[in-house]
């Protein structure tokens, strides 16, 4: 039998299990459904990232419905939108883009630097991407397991174009570090990449490293799969007692847990295992023949996503971009420059920027951005208190005038994006895409079971753009990226050649909702289907993460935020684990059953909470971590 069972060994699982296992008198047992590519290059090298996106040795591939559901008018042209979700051993931080930026708040600065080790800018980082302006070293953490800094072959022509165009466009440089919550401005992102091995650092090699293997009292099962979790009533709340689990040579076997059962697979996988288990809405369930043992209806609910819009342009002859390595020469000296830790290859290529909310002639002015909120912030009669008081707390942060509202990414490549609707374009010449990101999402989607079998993907819908205000500020931020690409020193490197092919005059709005409809996809965030609140307000978990009406079952991934945090959440998700770690540790040998009316908030953030900040910055989770 084993103290813990952790159900996931992705960007969560693994951290917990790392955590829990530095006693050696508890017994750690992690089930993860993926192999362990840990000496993978495709994994390692963080230039190649895309190779595993949509292979099914390293992604689940989960696919939306259609974009909208039937019932609904048509705001993403009825396309089915890829859901890439890491399959191996450390999740989705083994294939994300490795953006390691972390969000602000107080509470969550302590786990921030436990999880990080942050190596100072290098001299390219500093000239090129000008990182020493505002990075901010009271920040970093010292010791933690990951390794996190940035690379040192930034190119000048496209990542310090970026940097200084933000300069030109905003008037002013960054006007602080991206993890203090009021950053505005362009930058080259934080990364978690090995400063000397150049090689991915994730939850499969950081927190599952030497030390971890060799410990007698932690066992990984990799290429297993849980089928389901037994629990059993008792006088204080539904008591899980371990898991069904098919092994690898196809046989089913009985796992025991003494003290807890933590859920971990992500923000798909997570709910989808507590339906199958018996906890989710009756009506699905009975549906399913599923035995109902806790009917919460809002299992899978409150699915959030960051809806992001990638339009590509050409790059002139000579421009360093990651579509050059499809042709061999170029693939063989980015290898060879790769061994010897540099190049391309050995650096995430992502670089962002934070802006306030802006449209075709730059920042939008207060009162422009007024009139939509009240034009879109009405509450009418089938609006739920608990929806009500969700957007009045977004409002108020989207209505800080120095927060993050509209993220950007440049990507040196054509987007390596899954394309079910069998519309991908094919380009000849090298792109950039650049890339503009719904910071705080006002539509709602779900995730739920098909049938009563873990065989079969759940149906996720994410209903992108269900709310008219989503799709307004998007609409205006594809305006303002005509001015990103028209303006120099980023216009220098292209050629004026677009993907979708719009004349670049024409900045009306009605182009801009076209260009959202065609080409919005997802961030790879998805959160918050096991929602952090009190059940009365749509919870499924408490502030300490205990399935609501149970004992001894937590959920531990991005599938826990309330909200979700603005920008990149791998971060995030660490922080979370890291935190749930120390809960466990806490509650060791004396847990209670969990009231049903938590107390904790809607951005859950009372004392003694995970505290989930909306304003967060960051990305990843279990098998659910994104860049």
């Amino acid at each position: 039998m084993w103290n813990y069972i952790i159900i996931g060994g992705g960007t969560a699982g693994m951290v917990v299990a790392s955590r829990l296992s530095e006693d050696p008198n508890v017994r750690v047992l992690v089930i993860e459904a993926g192999a362990d590519k840990s000496s993978d290059p495709s994994v390692l090298t963080p230039g190649l990232f895309s190779t595993q996106i949509g292979n099914p040795e390293y992604d689940w591939m989960f696919r939306s419905t259609r974009q909208p559901s039937p019932s609904r008018q048509s705001h993403l042209n009825d396309r089915i939108i890829a859901q890439p979700r890491g399959k191996q051993l450390g999740g989705t931080s083994a294939m994300n883009i490795m953006v390691m930026m972390a969000g602000p708040s107080t509470n969550w600065l302590p786990y921030f630097r436990k999880m990080a080790t942050v190596t100072p800018p290098g001299a390219n980082a500093r000239k090129v991407a000008q990182v020493d302006k505002w990075h901010d070293p009271a920040l970093d953490g010292h010791a933690g397991p990951l390794q996190i800094g940035w690379g040192k072959d930034y190119p000048e022509t496209l990542n310090g174009a970026w940097v200084k165009t933000f300069d030109n466009l905003l008037g002013s440089r960054m006007t602080g570090d991206p993890r203090n919550g009021e950053a505005i401005g362009g930058f080259q992102n934080m990364e978690s990449v090995s400063p000397e091995t150049r090689c991915r650092s994730y939850a499969g090699n950081a927190y599952y490293g030497p030390a971890e293997r060799g410990r007698e009292n932690l066992t990984v099962l990799t290429s297993t799969r849980v089928v389901s979790i037994t629990t059993k009533e008792t006088s204080r709340g539904l008591r899980a007692l371990g898991v069904l689990a098919r092994m690898p040579d196809g046989l089913g076997e009985y796992l025991e847990a003494s003290e807890e059962v933590i859920l971990c697979a992500g923000a798909v996988q997570s709910p989808q295992l507590l339906e199958l288990s018996g906890i989710g809405g009756r009506a699905l369930l009975e549906q399913h023949g599923i035995p109902v043992r806790i009917d919460n209806p809002h299992v899978g609910e409150n699915l959030q996503d960051h809806p992001i819009v990638g339009q590509m342009f050409e790059v002139k002859d000579g421009i360093r971009s990651l579509d050059l390595l499809k042709e061999p020469e170029y693939a063989e000296a980015a290898l060879d420059q790769f061994s010897r830790g540099t190049g391309l290859l050995s650096q995430s290529p992502l670089a962002s920027a934070y802006t306030p909310f802006v449209d075709k002639d730059g920042v939008m002015p207060e009162a422009e951005i007024e009139r939509l909120f009240d034009e879109h912030f009405r509450y009418g009669t089938d609006c739920s208190h608990d929806k009500k008081k969700e957007h009045q707390i977004l409002r108020s942060c989207m209505e800080k005038p120095r927060s993050n509202q509209v993220q950007y990414h440049l990507l040196p490549a054509s987007l390596p994006v899954p394309d079910p609707n069998g519309i991908a374009p094919v380009f000849h010449k090298p792109q950039v895409a650049v890339m503009a990101i719904l910071s705080h999402p006002l539509g709602r989607g779900n995730v739920h079971i098909t049938s009563p079998s873990i065989d079969h993907a759940p149906a996720l819908d994410p209903c992108y753009l269900e709310h008219p205000l989503d799709m307004e500020i998007l609409a205006r931020s594809v305006q303002f990226t005509e001015r990103i690409v028209s303006t120099p020193p980023f216009a220098d490197a292209l050629t004026g050649a677009r993907y979708p092919d719009y004349p670049s005059a024409d900045t009306s709005l009605d182009r801009a909702k076209e260009i959202v409809r065609q080409v919005t996809f997802s961030c790879y965030h998805p959160a918050g289907t096991c929602a952090m609140k009190p059940r009365g307000d749509g919870g499924v978990v408490d502030a300490r993460l205990v399935v609501h009406g149970t004992v001894n079952l937590r959920v531990v991934d991005a599938s826990v935020f309330p909200l979700m945090p603005s920008g990149n959440i791998q971060a995030t998700v660490y922080a979370v684990a890291e935190r749930a770690a120390a809960f466990i540790k806490e509650s060791a040998g004396r847990c209670t059953a969990r009231s049903t009316g938590s107390t904790s908030s809607v951005d859950g953030s009372p004392d003694g909470s995970v505290g989930t900040s909306v304003h967060g910055s960051v990305d990843g989770n279990g098998s659910n971590a994104s860049t």
